[in-house]
């Protein structure tokens, strides 16, 4: 995955200690470069979207393998970045675009949620893990890869998956993020074998990253993903913690963790 201008512990498989506070604000972090607007036009497969800049159409590259037809939609506002690989097909990242509403900017790149995460666990900005304790980002065990492990120095483990929330759907009580948008194989995978390692004695949580400002709580999609729901309802009745974060981001400032936002599990 490109990082998207972040600086810091990155590698997979590094350690850095780090003692986790309580700090309640997160910091923007600046785009690594000049955002470029556009209009989408079409997706044209699961990674690949054409977009109008200027008056030409090209392709771009979509970081993100949910479906966000909410936001793939012909004539909305998008930002990109460029691409720093001069070797790739697609000069471009589709990182942002309008919401249905018009009322902000949603985050597309999936990858910046991870990257926000990991900063905010070295920084100790996330009340929810506190602790002195070592961060490793994509930790393997058995066929799992979980994108965070956190080692305290009492010898307990903390295993963290990350879920980039897109799609929303307006009830009478909000807007309701929802995941998935569409059935994931893979984060039914996530899901049980965070289950697992919470039988075993290990704590695990999911982080549910909402990149859309018009969302007021979030919850599973089990119209979508029946079994998605109801694996991870099972997980939490296990002990498996499920929190939700605002990712906030806009073409000036960049990205930045927002508010917490409460969880509703569905079966």
């Amino acid at each position: 995955m490109e990082n998207m201008g972040f600086r810091g512990p990155s590698e997979p498989g590094r350690h850095t200690p780090v003692c986790a506070g309580l700090t309640s604000k997160h910091p923007w972090h600046a785009l690594p470069d000049r955002p470029v607007h556009g209009v989408f036009r079409r997706r044209v497969n699961r990674f690949v979207a054409e977009v109008e800049m200027e008056g030409q159409c090209q392709l771009v590259h979509v970081p993100n393998s949910g479906r966000m037809t909410q936001l793939a939609r012909n004539g909305n506002p998008v930002i990109l970045l460029e691409a720093k690989n001069p070797a790739r097909k697609t000069r471009y990242d589709w990182i942002m675009a309008r919401t249905p509403g018009d009322d902000g900017w949603a985050l597309t790149h999936s990858g910046v949620a991870s990257q926000l995460i990991e900063r905010a666990l070295h920084a100790g900005r996330l009340r929810e893990f506190a602790g002195d304790f070592i961060v490793r980002r994509e930790a393997p065990i058995d066929e799992h890869r979980f994108d965070f492990r956190l080692d305290h120095s009492t010898g307990s483990q903390c295993w963290i998956e990350v879920k980039s929330v897109t799609f929303v759907r307006s009830m009478p009580w909000g807007g309701e993020a929802q995941f998935p948008d569409a059935p994931t194989t893979r984060g039914l995978r996530h899901v049980r074998g965070l289950r697992a390692l919470r039988t075993r004695g290990a704590r695990a949580a999911i982080l549910f990253a909402v990149g859309r400002p018009d969302a007021s709580h979030v919850s599973t999609n089990a119209a979508v993903d029946p079994g998605f729901a109801r694996a991870l309802w099972a997980a939490s009745e296990q002990g498996v913690e499920i929190y939700g974060y605002h990712i906030e981001c806009d073409p000036g400032r960049g990205y930045r963790i927002g508010a917490s936002i409460p969880v509703h599990l569905t079966k």
